[in-house]
């Protein structure tokens, strides 16, 4: 299986090249410019990272897992490095924030299987909504742009399901299985009663809502390759940005040793 990338790649040979084109600057002057490189390849990236959300997740991103490049606000953010002169380490790489990480590992390949409590308020049951038409008919309950039960209708649902007074506005609704105790037959779930087509005097099937899974199996990751990708496309631009600023700190060099004086 494909690993999620959040590490700056860096070519070893175009390195050493350009370490002795500089030569003159002096360590730390490279290894400072290279770590401002790095910073902005990974800002690059999490904004490549972002506009592959916005495409690929299904009627956009939540706020809550929106990527908002160069602040530590959205959902994946670049954690940035100083240059440390006496390692010569140049650090830095793009993550998850935790908090989205619950919800966003099974999409970018961190875990396959999502259990009861893993993500969101469910600690029992994984609630995957089955009929999405007939949960808007009768229970007048419609899913969020990214699939999802809106928050608190869950609650509703079970109250619903619990009640012993038929609900004038909403279809009759149960929550186990079909069949009899010693003989369960279907999916656990949230079942419907729908209305009796008119003429119609037999029994009618109830429809399954919401099925109620013990895990959830995630069959891809759609968005790690994305990701990778992104990653992949960012570092391509640290060698032009390492030239521009070894360039730029060299122009600086000469203008102070030029006798021009400081500003």
């Amino acid at each position: 299986m494909a690993v999620r990338e959040g590490l700056i790649e860096i070519d070893p040979r175009h390195l050493a090249r350009v370490r002795e084109q500089y030569r003159d600057l002096g360590e730390q002057a490279f290894g400072k410019a290279l770590q401002k490189s790095v910073n902005e390849v990974l800002d690059i990236a999490t904004v490549k990272i972002g506009q592959a959300f916005e495409r690929e997740i299904e009627g956009g991103p939540v706020p809550f897992t929106r990527v908002q490049p160069r602040t530590k606000k959205g959902s994946v953010i670049a954690l940035k490095g100083f240059y440390a002169a006496q390692s010569g380490e140049v650090l830095g790489k793009v993550v998850v924030r935790p908090m989205q990480a619950a919800y966003l590992k099974y999409h970018l390949g961190d875990e396959m299987v999502r259990r009861p409590g893993d993500a969101g308020v469910a600690e029992e049951y994984n609630y995957i909504p089955s009929d999405v038409a007939a949960l808007e008919r009768g229970q007048g309950v419609r899913l969020t742009a990214q699939g999802n039960l809106p928050k608190n209708s869950l609650k509703k649902l079970i109250k619903r399901a619990n009640a012993t007074k038929k609900s004038k506005k909403h279809r009759p609704l149960y929550f186990g299985r079909l069949g009899t105790p010693a003989n369960p037959v279907g999916p656990l779930g949230f079942w419907q009663t729908p209305e009796r087509p008119a003429g119609f005097k037999g029994r009618v099937k109830k429809e399954l809502l919401i099925h109620a899974a013990k895990e959830s199996k995630y069959p891809r990751a759609f968005l790690l390759p994305h990701w990778n990708r992104a990653v992949e496309e960012a570092s391509t631009h640290l060698p032009r940005l390492l030239d521009e600023y070894l360039a730029l700190e060299r122009t600086r060099a000469s203008g102070s040793g030029s006798g021009g004086g400081s500003v």
